[in-house]
Formats: structure tokens, C-alpha cells, sequence
């Protein structure tokens, strides 16, 4: 059995997901951001789901026992030795791709973490904080998946952490600089936030 989210599938899920926050959306009436910033949140929540645990392979009936088996002789359930996986993409043909996109997968994180709650001003060490636990949290799903699907869908890598960890401190200095230029924190309060109020004096 396998499980994906691809072309069709992948619009009804965030339909779906859609109503379900516009049902959300509508009974806080004390939100501050308008639908649209939590609209393209679930969309980036989903894609990044796609991309870290889907396709999935689903073991239990044996179907991919041989691949299976093969994916623990090769030990490649879990890689917990820094550089490792980093070391081994130079000779691939498509390394940048493959680092850029570990590091660009959870840059936006931050960034939207800082807009949620843009006049609470959250410290740019609390949103890398937040970024990495939450790539963590990523990794550590993986693993426990793999364990019950009884197949390796994705490695439990922790150069995916180093990598995604770079580009969530990226986001986060990229976000608190931002924040601090007058013409950024206009457009802010005009297409994101339903306080038209400055927050530069």
C-alpha cells in the first residue's frame, strides 16, 4: 500500500484543510492576520508534509518485505553522523539542488512564525528555537513512520537537520531585518494585518 499526496489528491487535501481553517478562522474573531496568510500557510504545511514523509510505503502486508529487508542491511533507517549524507551529494549530479532545497525547505518557517504574531515581537533566538525543534520534530515522525510502516520511506538524517537548522536562521534573521525597515512593516499592516497601526514610532 502506498500512501502520496500528488496532482488532484494533493488540491482536495488542501480543500479540505481550507474549510477547516476558515471554520477556525471565523470562530477567533480576535485574530489579527486576515484568511488569506493562514490560507498560504496551510499550503506551505502541506507541501513540506509531502516532501518529508510522502510518498509512503506501508509494510504491513509484506508487499515491499524484500526492500524492506534490504533497507536494514544498508542501515539506512537512521544517519546520525554529521556530514556524512552532505559528503556524499558532491558527487552527485544534482548536489546543489539537494542541499539548497534541504536548507530552503523550512526558511519560510520563521518568517511566517514572526507575521502570526507580528506585535508580539518574539525574539529571533525564540524563532530559531522554534524552526529547529520543529525540524526535529520532522525527523524524529520519520523514524517513528518507518518503524511502523516497517519500511525506510525517509531517512532520519541528521545533516537534514543541520541543513534545514541553516535555513531556518536564515529565515529568522532575513524576518527580523525586515521588520525593522518602516516600508516593510506598511505593507504589513495594509495586506497582512487587520490593524492598520505603525509599529515603527
Amino acid at each position: 500500500m502506498v500512501l502520496d499526496l500528488s496532482g488532484r489528491s494533493f488540491i482536495y487535501a488542501y480543500l479540505i484543510i481550507l474549510l477547516f481553517a476558515y471554520g477556525w478562522y471565523s470562530v477567533h474573531k480576535n485574530i489579527k492576520y486576515r484568511y488569506w496568510l493562514l490560507a498560504i500557510f496551510m499550503f506551505y504545511i502541506l507541501y513540506v508534509i509531502k516532501l518529508t514523509f510522502l510518498p509512503m510505503y506501508i509494510n504491513l502486508d509484506g508487499t515491499f518485505s524484500e526492500l524492506a529487508s534490504l533497507g536494514n542491511e544498508n542501515n539506512v533507517y537512521l544517519q546520525l553522523m554529521p556530514f556524512k549524507s552532505i559528503r556524499g551529494l558532491w558527487n552527485g549530479a544534482y548536489w546543489f539542488v539537494q542541499i539548497a532545497g534541504n536548507i530552503v525547505l523550512l526558511l519560510p518557517f520563521p518568517m511566517f512564525i514572526e507575521v502570526f504574531h507580528y506585535d508580539k515581537n518574539i525574539k529571533c533566538r525564540k524563532l530559531i528555537l522554534i524552526g529547529v525543534f520543529s525540524s526535529l520534530i520532522i525527523e524524529i515522525t520519520q523514524f517513528i513512520f518507518n518503524s511502523i510502516v516497517k519500511y525506510p520511506n525517509r531517512v532520519t538524517d541528521i545533516d537534514d537537520l543541520i541543513l534545514n537548522s541553516i535555513g531556518i536562521v536564515i529565515g529568522a534573521c532575513i524576518i527580523k531585518n525586515l521588520k525593522n525597515k518602516e516600508w516593510f512593516d506598511r505593507i504589513v499592516r495594509i495586506l497582512i494585518l487587520k490593524d492598520k497601526k505603525s509599529f515603527i514610532n
